[in-house]
């Protein structure tokens, strides 16, 4: 049976795998594969080198193997992957002692402001107890208006000595939302 994903999704799970196996500055870029859709794949790169990629296959690669329609794939190059991961090194952490605190915020940009540039931006601004910021919707239509879309970022707090208070928490989102206005964004409420 087929999962239903999309890009997001499955880039999630290489961003997750890379987090399992240990720290790295994973960077996306938009690119193109003979096999897959050009507007819909990722190239990533760790510590400057290529390690694979995340993509949408092509119309003529579903028909050509008799696939599904909108079918993702990711390709990572093993041996990179483990030379930047610190080799034969295991590494683990523990688990939270703590509770994490979700919240969810949805600014608006121009469809030409690029996705990583919003992520650094709000990483950056977020503080010490960011544990994670994931996009987990994207939406342009009309009730945005012509060449614009609403980002819903989700952001997870975690203090590793003790539960949060919602004035720590806020005070990390007024943050990003002034970082959202300075490039750009639209951050309503």
């Amino acid at each position: 049976d087929a999962f239903p994903a999309d890009l997001y999704f499955t880039k999630g799970i290489v961003e997750t795998l890379c987090g399992a196996l240990g720290e790295g500055s994973l960077t996306w870029t938009t690119g193109t594969h003979p096999i897959t859709h050009a507007g819909r794949t990722a190239l990533l790169t760790i510590a400057g080198q290529s390690v694979g990629m995340v993509a949408e296959l092509s119309e003529v690669t579903v028909e050509t193997h008799d696939l599904p329609r909108r079918t993702y794939v990711f390709d990572l190059d093993g041996d990179v992957l483990f030379r930047s991961f610190g080799g034969t090194t295991a590494r683990f952490s523990a688990l939270p002692r703590y509770p994490s605190v979700v919240r969810d915020i949805a600014p608006m940009f121009d469809t030409g402001v690029p996705y990583a540039e919003v992520e650094e931006a709000v990483i950056n601004a977020a503080g010490e107890y960011l544990e994670s910021v994931r996009l987990t919707d994207i939406y342009a239509g009309p009730n945005v208006g012509e060449g614009k879309r609403s980002l819903t970022l989700r952001f997870t707090f975690r203090s590793a000595t003790g539960t949060l208070k919602d004035a720590v928490v806020e005070a990390a989102l007024n943050s990003v939302r002034a970082a959202l206005t300075g490039i750009g964004g639209e951050v309503r409420g």
